[in-house]
């Protein structure tokens, strides 16, 4: 998709829709496009990193071309997640992908910052962020991000994430430390239009100390010098307004679908 200019909210949604494709286009990924959809699939059993990044559908035809990219996902034996928001059409597709039996997962505020209004200074705090450098920091860097999941699914990331490591020009990792104990983590990636502030995880023992208010204006910063105008993220509501206190603005929503790997009727 070749996109010139674009309004907030479409420039939220944009580069949401590039960072999907940019996992797709890590190793064991595959990008699909069929006219009026695309979608991605990875070597993984996870619905995040397997779905539809993308449709335009022609009202018409919606309902017809829902149940023909669920087969198509279906048919990688992944669960998946289809992906929403303001430049998606017809405007009642989650109405349709609700009636094909896809289930609500969540909606979340999409939000955007002008880097042009940020002050210069970060939080004050005991917090030193630095990018992920080696193995064992990436391993952190996993264990904070997929915090409520087993070791044997943060294993079966590392490589990908470690292929992700590879291009910083793209995308780059960071952990907050306290000491020799990481805390928090965040990622920063490089879009067309804008940065998209990504991953913000606290861990537990370190909440309400301001440390993922600290990371965040730490990569606003560093996407700042790297020559951005904007910057993105998509919150989850209890963050909110926390991104709101940094300068974001709620611009619209991003919605996520599930779809089980034999359907979920």
């Amino acid at each position: 998709m070749t996109v010139t200019t674009l309004e907030p909210p479409q420039t939220v949604h944009f580069t949401k829709m590039e960072l999907l494709e940019h996992f797709a286009s890590l190793p064991g990924g595959a990008l699909h496009t069929e006219g009026d959809v695309r979608w991605f699939t990875l070597a993984l059993p996870y619905d995040t990193f397997n779905g539809v990044i993308h449709a335009e559908f022609d009202p018409r035809t919606a309902d017809d071309r829902i149940r023909w990219t669920c087969d198509q996902l279906r048919a990688s034996g992944a669960e998946a997640l289809w992906w929403t928001g303001p430049m998606t059409t017809p405007t009642d597709l989650p109405t349709r992908l609700t009636r094909a039996g896809l289930v609500p997962v969540e909606t979340e505020p999409g939000m955007i910052l002008d880097l042009g209004t940020v002050q210069e200074g970060a939080p004050k705090t005991d917090l030193v962020i630095r990018p992920v450098g080696t193995l064992q920091e990436l391993r952190a860097w996993i264990a904070l991000r997929w915090l409520d999941t087993g070791a044997d699914v943060r294993r079966s990331l590392e490589a990908l994430y470690e292929a992700a490591t590879r291009d910083p020009a793209r995308r780059t990792h960071y952990l907050g430390w306290r000491g020799e104990q990481p805390l928090v983590c965040g990622a920063l990636f490089h879009g067309t239009h804008a940065a998209a502030v990504e991953d913000i995880v606290t861990g537990p023992d370190a909440r309400g100390l301001g440390y993922g208010t600290a990371m965040t204006a730490e990569l606003v910063r560093l996407a700042r010098a790297a020559g951005h105008r904007h910057a993105t993220l998509t919150a989850s509501p209890q963050g909110e307004g926390i991104y709101r206190r940094l300068g974001f603005r709620t611009v619209g929503e991003i919605s996520a679908y599930f779809l089980a790997s034999g359907g979920r009727e």
